[in-house]
C-alpha cells in the first residue's frame, strides 16, 4: 500500500502552518500533516506483510505438523500421497516447489541466499538450487 494523506477536516494552525487533519487515500487512516504526506499506516502495512511472506516462506506452516513426522520425515509414497492431495502440479513434490520459491524469493530480494541455505538445510532432503 502507497498512501498518502489527503486534506478531510480542518487547518491545524496550533501545529504549524499548512498542517490539516488528514485521511489517507488507500487505507482511510487518519492524521494530522501536510497534504500529500505519504501515509505511515500503509507502509508500516508492507513491512508486515514482506514479514510475514519472509518468515512463511522460510520455516512453512505445511513442513511442521502438531502430531505425527515431519513432511520431510514421511515415506516416499506418504509425501506422494500428501503432494497429490494438495495439487502439486506436475508431480513437483513440496520439497522441490518450496525450494523453487525460496530461489524466487532470492531472487527478488526478499530472503538473502544465506537465509534460503540455511531454511534448505533444515530439511532432510533437500538441496539448496
Amino acid at each position: 500500500m502507497n498512501g498518502r494523506g489527503r486534506v478531510a477536516g480542518f487547518a491545524r494552525p496550533e501545529w504549524g502552518e499548512g498542517i490539516y487533519d488528514l485521511a489517507c487515500d488507500v487505507c482511510g487512516a487518519t492524521w494530522a500533516g501536510f497534504d500529500g504526506d505519504p501515509c505511515s499506516w500503509c507502509a508500516r502495512s508492507l513491512e508486515r506483510l514482506l514479514e510475514a511472506q519472509r518468515a512463511e516462506l522460510l520455516a512453512p506452516g505445511w513442513l511442521a505438523t502438531e502430531h505425527g513426522p515431519r513432511y520431510d520425515e514421511l515415506s516416499a509414497d506418504d509425501r506422494a500421497v500428501w503432494d497429490r492431495t494438495r495439487g502439486q502440479a506436475s508431480g513437483a513434490g513440496s520439497v522441490q516447489t518450496w525450494l523453487a520459491r525460496l530461489v524466487r524469493g532470492v531472487r527478488v530480494g526478499l530472503i538473502t541466499a544465506e537465509e534460503a541455505e540455511s531454511a534448505a538445510r533444515r530439511v532432510k532432503g533437500a538441496r539448496a538450487a
